[in-house]
């Protein structure tokens, strides 16, 4: 019998310490290298939204980018776990992330408990948190890139989503719409005790969404959430109008690289980085009307 307990702890003593160092290695492998750089997080609409080089040259500094296509909450917790303290961050403020399925997001950064304990505490389902982790066995790549790969202009919008499937996002209410604002702002608030410099940016969607979009439940939501981050965080909002004669957009929800280099020159002119926090809305006037 006592042959068999101590064999037991030692089973147990040894799973726990594959554990730690299996977790410790994760950390380790995502820990970003250079304290002195800018990082950047966001889904699609951030990726294609800022051309890094042109950032990076204009700012004298590196560019961290954690910006993924299909970025979900859960990715930004992680990404808050990683970056070092008082860190300059350009974080994403992204509907789309914040109104679609919990399935649908990426969610694929790596085990980091923190991060799950911060979803459970804003109401995740623990069946999602389960979900999650089986996701992420194995070891994952390095989170941070320096480079985005934009869309090259066209003179035509690319669809595909229709706009019917964004106007049904925009007016179908559901209780993961509340646990993902929770998390998200925990995420801000992750930031703020780690002495980093915010600047949030909302980048545009194509005018005949943003019609139905405007007066739509969701788009309350997330205006009351961008109004709770600004008094929270005492930021100064700013509000960028992108006009051309040439399309900006690729679709309905991401810059082209001439929207996106419009919309990264414009930041960069009008941002004291270093200074203080920012919330930033990147718009695009609807075309006008013929008369």
């Amino acid at each position: 019998m006592k042959r068999f307990l101590s064999k037991t702890i030692f089973l147990i003593l040894l799973a726990v310490m594959v554990l730690v160092s299996y977790y410790l290695l994760r950390l380790w492998l995502l820990k970003p290298l250079n304290p002195d750089a800018v990082y950047v997080w966001g889904d699609s609409q951030t990726y294609q939204g800022i051309q890094i080089d042109l950032l990076s040259k204009n700012i004298s500094c590196p560019i961290c980018s954690a910006a993924e296509h299909g970025n979900g909450v859960y990715d930004f917790l992680v990404f808050t776990e990683n970056i070092p303290d008082s860190s300059i961050c350009l974080i994403g403020f992204s509907e789309a992330c914040l109104l679609r399925k919990i399935s649908s997001d990426n969610n694929h950064s790596g085990v980091n408990i923190p991060s799950m304990v911060a979803l459970y505490e804003s109401g995740y389902p623990l069946s999602e948190i389960v979900n999650i982790f089986t996701l992420n066995r194995g070891i994952p790549k390095r989170q941070f890139s320096e480079s985005h790969y934009m869309y090259s202009y066209s003179d035509t919008i690319s669809l595909p989503e229709s706009v019917e499937d964004w106007c049904n996002m925009f007016e179908t209410e559901d209780i993961y719409h509340y646990y993902k604002q929770r998390a998200y702002l925990s995420g801000i608030e992750k930031l703020h005790q780690k002495g980093c410099e915010l600047i949030v940016i909302s980048f545009p969607i194509y005018y005949v969404v943003e019609e139905c979009a405007s007066n739509s439940l969701n788009r309350i939501k997330t205006n009351a959430l961008k109004e709770k981050i600004l008094e929270l965080y005492d930021m100064e909002e700013k509000n960028f109008y992108l006009d051309s004669d040439s399309l900006l957009m690729h679709d309905l929800s991401h810059l082209n690289e001439i929207g996106a280099r419009k919309a990264t020159q414009m930041i960069v002119d009008s941002i004291q980085f270093g200074e203080r926090d920012y919330f930033v809305s990147i718009r695009i006037p609807a075309p006008k009307k013929n008369l």
